[in-house]
């Protein structure tokens, strides 16, 4: 191949292989909300979670439904190549785990109290303050967006 036919393909290669601020958003769709875990030592006599979820004074009630927790367990790889077929399997932990689904929470604080149902009794937990946790991706991905748009 003539060494300008090589050029020109290494130029188209490098300009499409680069597409500037483009990026895969791959928390499209993602839910916004609040895990919970049930510690494994009161998980069996817990049979419902509901949370109340407060931001900027607007508060809401969120039921949770709970499912048995787990961990992965490595089952090793085929090989030690960067195409070896590796693998896990989940096994139950002990604990309980669920997700409120809250809609629109704010980057800034929220305040989060539960109420369990253990043994047949409610009782309530004190409540926390927390600040939602964005994934970088996600800034990045509003980022790119906005860059497109202006």
């Amino acid at each position: 191949m003539p060494a300008r036919s090589v050029g020109v393909a290494m130029a188209l290669l490098l300009l499409t292989g680069c597409r500037g601020t483009e990026l895969a958003c791959t928390m499209i769709a993602a839910p916004s909300g609040v895990g919970v875990t049930v510690a494994k030592d009161i998980a069996a006599e817990v049979t419902a979670v509901r949370l109340t979820v407060c931001h900027n004074g607007d508060c809401h009630d969120h039921s949770v439904e709970l499912s048995p927790g787990s961990i992965s367990v490595d089952q090793g790889c085929s090989g030690t190549d960067p195409d070896s077929v590796c693998s896990a399997t989940a096994v139950p932990d002990g604990t309980k785990v669920g997700f409120a689904d809250v809609p629109g929470l704010p980057a800034g604080p929220i305040a989060i109290s539960a109420t369990l149902t253990r043994s047949g009794k409610r009782s309530a937990l004190k409540a926390i303050e927390s600040r939602p946790r964005r994934s970088i991706r996600t800034d990045r991905c509003a980022a790119a967006r906005a860059t497109r748009r202006g």
